[in-house]
């Protein structure tokens, strides 16, 4: 198994009464049935204006297909 870890921060005008909504959100749209995913553990903290989550993948390929994907949105922010 492998983890991955990713944070990120947000702006300041952050409505953090939203975050819960949309995690449930994400989890259901984009990683419910996502390849080798084990499991995904969302993180914040308004104090610190950190998003994001844990994850738990079978394999090392699948976390590197994860980053390539334009699934999550994450790809775009790899390239320069």
């Amino acid at each position: 198994m492998f983890t991955l870890t990713m944070r990120f921060t947000l702006p300041e005008d952050t409505d953090w009464s939203r975050i819960p909504a949309l995690m449930e959100n994400r989890a259901r749209q984009l990683y419910s049935n996502m390849p080798g995913l084990i499991s995904k553990a969302f993180v914040y903290d308004p104090d610190t204006r950190e998003y994001g989550g844990n994850y738990l993948w079978e394999r090392r390929e699948q976390i590197d297909a994860f980053l390539k994907s334009d699934s999550p949105g994450f790809a775009s922010l790899w390239k320069k």
